[in-house]
């Protein structure tokens, strides 16, 4: 993707090149005319007529006080070879600058774009550009002159960062179109983003983090097109303050969202989101826009290296996407895009690689527990079928029958019971929890009766909806009879069913020996685990060990975890189990 997203931009077309106001042997592409010199209008028709002494650099004018309403003349000079006279029709293309001008070539008009007036009443604003062709007739070897005369009445300010470019017709509109295709690009990227973690959000458990990726893409997105409005049509000046005040609050807002991402996803500290909220409005209050993309970089680093000293997976990732697209502010490739729009969407790339890898990483865990579930319904089926117990079983059926025939008759009915309701939940991936009590009462009743003994097991009545995944109770009960009741003829269970902030918690105790239940709970507790983990992946939390005189095991289900960051690097467990 990152190789695509290079490739595209680096051959769609050369960057307007900066040159000065001399130009020989060949231009390719565009020129941004410099040297200019400013007047203030004293009623003055013609360029002509402005006296030489009147004449100061506009870098000079723009740095002192100066007035942003009124009428003014600008003036640069540029000298043509005369293997580029006549070849091909050249053009002139101001553009930012507000409300109206006339551009004049040699003193010749060449076109007005509105109506430059002395006063708000005669002056009809213009476009934001307007590329001029230069009459070939006009165009000689040698030294020419540009003018431009300027009435601005509608707009705080008259020149907004100007640039007035100078190169082939040609090739000055299809920049303009080039500009278009990568700002459609970006926007592009942005939307599919978009309504990929829309869909998401309201096609998972309504985790927070795709709603969040999509917040930042629209705000991205929407400050994208309001910094290029002007290429998607030729718009008039009129509401160029406005832009220009949308476009700062624009700015500190898709500065924050991309850095407060950043946040989310290494789930830092919310004073990291209060620091970051002081950062850029400093930023909004003191700074020109155009330092957003420096803000953003910096606080970038900044979060990635805390990450990393932190042990945060991605961190080092998200680094070098960073650094690759803070590197690629410098080449060709960025032309006509804000480094902020560009900074920006670079990250979002690397959160698109960090879905597509989270979305890898769960297929391959779906097939992982779709083997690990035919295994251990093999296991299931394989424990259900102890030689040793059946052989025990049977051999109690025998004594029964010759001293009491009817329990002998329980205890066939009892086995047959519990064997059934096995074989109907082998192939389940949870069974109601009411009907897991029920198979280890069985599982009790059988062992009472081949014991001689007295087993009991106390539980409350539980939810019908509740469901749990299958032997899970029935193993740990197994697991207590076989260690912790081998020389004891009596023994209590108890089970406990408590509801959670984050879900529900199951508890199961014995009064059984503790030492011999520790040193004999190995392979039982394995396959709990699996039957955990394959059921809710790492949302469970699992701890058994010694109690009040017995012997207790707690485990949780989180219903609604804790929302996941979109990883970079290996997954990290959402909850801690021992």
């Amino acid at each position: 993707m990152v190789f695509f997203f290079a490739i595209f931009f680096g051959f769609v077309a050369p960057t307007p090149d900066q040159t000065p106001n001399r130009f020989f042997n060949a231009l390719d592409g565009q020129a941004l005319l410099t040297g200019w010199y400013i007047c203030e209008d004293a009623g003055f028709a013609h360029p002509d007529q402005v006296p030489e002494d009147q004449w100061i650099p506009l870098e000079t004018y723009l740095a002192a006080p100066h007035r942003g309403q009124g009428v003014w003349w600008l003036q640069t000079r540029l000298e043509l070879d005369d293997r580029l006279a006549g070849n091909r029709i050249l053009s002139l293309c101001p553009e930012g600058l507000a409300s109206a001008t006339e551009v004049y070539w040699d003193g010749h008009l060449l076109s007005s774009n509105g109506t430059v007036g002395a006063e708000r009443t005669a002056e009809r604003v213009g476009r934001f550009y307007e590329p001029v062709p230069i009459d070939p007739a006009l165009v000689k070897p040698g030294s020419h002159t540009v003018a431009i005369h300027i009435s601005n009445h509608h707009n705080r300010h008259f020149w907004n960062d100007a640039q007035i470019m100078f190169g082939r017709y040609d090739d000055l509109m299809k920049g303009i179109g080039i500009w278009q295709v990568r700002v459609y690009f970006l926007v592009g990227l942005l939307f599919v983003t978009l309504i990929l973690n829309t869909w998401l959000f309201f096609h998972s458990r309504h985790e927070r983090v795709y709603l969040f990726v999509g917040l930042v893409c629209t705000i991205l997105a929407g400050r994208l097109l309001l910094e290029n409005i002007w290429v998607f049509d030729t718009l008039d000046t009129t509401y160029y303050d406005v832009q220009n005040a949308w476009r700062q609050h624009a700015t500190f807002l898709a500065g924050y969202a991309v850095a407060t991402l950043l946040l989310f996803h290494f789930q830092m500290s919310r004073w990291g989101a209060l620091a970051l909220f002081v950062l850029f409005g400093s930023l909004y209050a003191f700074r020109p826009p155009g330092d957003a993309a420096a803000y953003l970089g910096v606080a970038g680093f900044a979060m990635c290296g805390r990450a990393w000293a932190l042990r945060k997976s991605g961190a080092i990732v998200l680094a070098a996407v960073l650094a690759l697209g803070i590197a690629t502010l410098l080449l060709p490739i960025r032309a006509g895009i804000d480094p902020l729009s560009w900074l920006g969407s670079w990250i979002v790339l690397g959160f698109n690689y960090a879905l597509a890898k989270r979305f890898a990483d769960k297929e391959r865990e779906r097939q992982d527990a779709l083997l690990r579930s035919a295994r251990l319904e093999n296991q299931l089926l394989k424990s259900s079928i102890k030689p040793h117990f059946l052989m025990n079983a049977l051999t109690s059926i025998v004594a029964w029958m010759r001293r009491d025939p009817e329990t002998a008759a329980d205890l066939v009915q009892a086995l047959a019971d519990e064997y059934r309701t096995i074989s109907e939940i082998a192939d389940r991936k949870t069974i109601p929890l009411a009907q897991e009590l029920e198979l280890c009462r069985s599982h009790l009743q059988i062992m009472s009766l081949r014991k001689d003994a007295v087993f009991r097991l106390e539980a409350p009545e539980v939810p019908a909806c509740e469901d749990i995944p299958p032997l899970v109770l029935h193993t740990l009960v197994e697991n207590g009879l076989t260690h912790g009741y081998e020389h004891r003829r009596e023994g209590r269970f108890r089970f406990e069913l408590e509801t959670t902030a984050r879900g529900m918690r199951y508890r199961l105790f014995n009064d059984g020996d503790v030492e011999a239940t520790r040193a004999g709970s190995g392979t039982g507790m394995k396959y709990v685990r699996a039957r955990l983990r394959e059921s809710y992946g790492e949302n469970w939390n699992l701890v058994s060990g010694p109690g009040q005189d017995g012997w207790e095991t707690t485990f949780e289900i989180y219903r609604d975890p804790a929302p996941a960051a979109l990883e970079l690097g290996a997954p990290s467990p959402l909850t801690r189990r021992s």
